[in-house]
């Protein structure tokens, strides 16, 4: 995609017909006034500033559809604020995706995805600052998942109910 020129038109090619018209997207008006309240949250998600740049915008569309043709795979978070309910929207590195966890009876019914990934910490002591790398790891639960029981961690891996997974693979 980077180096061999058909490729890159390739995939310039099937991003403009995905994405070639804009899109426009709003709650079906049914006739009370809910549904303008659910409209303006629909359209509070998708004109947020920072799920603009990651996910709503022609940019974000553009970028994510080339991601789907070079890895075959994306992961997008809902990263959500449980006092606010806002979402914001972002993808995960597919090379952090560790292991996918499914419903011991059903294969293609993904529960949790493992994510691990290098963190930089910077740490101030008096003068002198110095930076220290951190492996971290999480468990996220899928989009859609919603047991009973929701624990804390799994196998001491913590698990991060607030922000939901969509795999979307090609």
């Amino acid at each position: 995609a980077v180096i061999n020129p058909l490729v890159k038109r390739g995939i310039g090619l099937r991003t403009a017909y995905v994405w070639g018209r804009d899109v426009s997207i709003r709650a079906r008006s049914v006739g009370d006034n809910g549904d303008q309240d659910v409209n303006a949250v629909v359209q509070a998600f998708l004109d947020d500033p920072s799920n603009q740049s990651a996910f709503t915008s022609g940019q974000a569309h553009t970028e994510l559809e080339k991601a789907l043709a070079t890895d075959g795979n994306v992961f997008l978070a809902c990263f959500t604020n449980p006092r606010s309910g806002r979402v914001q929207v972002r993808s995960l590195s597919f090379l952090e995706m560790q292991d996918i966890i499914c419903n011991p009876e059903d294969s293609k019914d993904p529960w949790f995805y493992l994510r691990e990934w290098q963190t930089t910490a910077v740490i101030a002591n008096g003068e002198s600052t110095a930076s220290v790398n951190q492996t971290r790891r999480a468990y996220y639960p899928a989009l859609g998942y919603r047991p009973l029981n929701r624990p804390k961690s799994i196998n001491g891996i913590p698990v991060m109910w607030d922000s939901p997974v969509l795999h979307v693979s090609v």
